[in-house]
């Protein structure tokens, strides 16, 4: 599901952590986000749904901040942060954030689509000397080839930045 991003495989999971209901599965993902101070995230409907009345929401916030705690282990508890990882490590959708990358770099995300006009992109890279944590969310998409182009630069961009060595010891990852 999460190599593959598989929204139906999703909905199912939260269908059974819901006991067989989307509704109660959704309330206790959100719950979750709230205890964990992802205070920008709601589940109000399953991922695959083209509802105006109820939308799903995060924001990069949260999710830089979900990552980072995968990747610190202080998600849940270290062993289920580090199977996260595992997880995320097998992305499988590679023509977004991935692609402005050189080819050995090491990352653990997801990269999502929802209708013609949403792509969701986050991932941990794991560069040896300064492993950092990127997302871009777009909404409105009017030409996908030329957000997915957009996407790809900016990974790059913060790759070349993150990775130079002429940045100050003061500045901050």
């Amino acid at each position: 599901m999460i190599a593959s991003n598989d929204s139906n495989a999703a909905n199912e999971l939260v269908t059974l952590l819901g006991s067989g209901d989307f509704k109660s599965g959704a309330a206790a993902v959100n719950q979750f986000c709230q205890d964990h101070g992802f205070t920008s995230t709601r589940l109000e409907a399953p991922l695959t749904a083209d509802s105006s009345e109820k939308t799903n929401s995060t924001s990069a916030s949260d999710c830089c901040r979900l990552l980072s705690e995968i990747y610190n282990q202080t998600l849940v508890n270290s062993n289920a942060s580090s199977e996260m990882l595992s997880l995320l490590k097998q992305q499988a959708e590679k023509d977004k954030i991935l692609s402005g990358l050189p080819t050995e770099t090491e990352t653990a995300g997801t990269e999502g689509t929802q209708s013609d006009s949403v792509e969701n992109n986050m991932a941990v890279v794991l560069d040896s000397a300064s492993p950092y944590v990127f997302c871009v969310l777009s909404n409105n998409i009017k030409n996908s080839s030329e957000a997915k182009e957009n996407t790809k630069k900016i990974s790059a961009d913060i790759y070349q930045y993150m990775t130079s060595e002429s940045k100050s010891p003061d500045t901050p990852s």
